[in-house]
């Protein structure tokens, strides 16, 4: 998606001064070129919580029939993933809601902060 967008907003001649708040000019048609795979992203995280939590609990009783090492691998896997996905989740909302705020032609100092603050989580729980 990155390069895609990227490749696409070049050839567009659609980027600008960080100034504004987004370094995307030419409307919300062109911020979408940002926000959309964000929001799939958002989503699929979104998606594999609910169906890892779905997957834990239906499988619950099948589990007791396996190793104890098995089990106590598979709880950890999955505890490891959902932790991860929560990380995503809440380090992207504020710069997910920032930008689409954006898209919408509304720009707020505090959810710009929000904005930098969640994006700085995220790379602080990359490092």
């Amino acid at each position: 998606f990155a390069f895609i967008n990227s490749t696409i907003l070049a050839i567009l001649d659609s980027f600008g001064p960080i100034s504004t708040g987004c370094y995307i000019n030419g409307g919300p048609v062109y911020r979408m070129f940002f926000v959309l795979p964000l929001l799939i992203y958002f989503f699929l995280a979104v998606a594999i919580l609910l169906y890892s939590n779905y997957k834990l609990k239906m499988e619950r009783s099948a589990l007791l029939s396996l190793s104890e090492t098995y089990i106590e691998h598979e709880n950890k896997f999955r505890r490891q993933l959902i932790k991860y996905t929560i990380v995503f989740i809440i380090t992207w909302s504020a710069p997910l809601i920032h930008h689409l705020a954006q898209v919408m032609g509304h720009y707020n100092k505090y959810l710009a902060i929000a904005d930098v603050v969640g994006l700085s989580l995220q790379a602080f729980g990359n490092s």
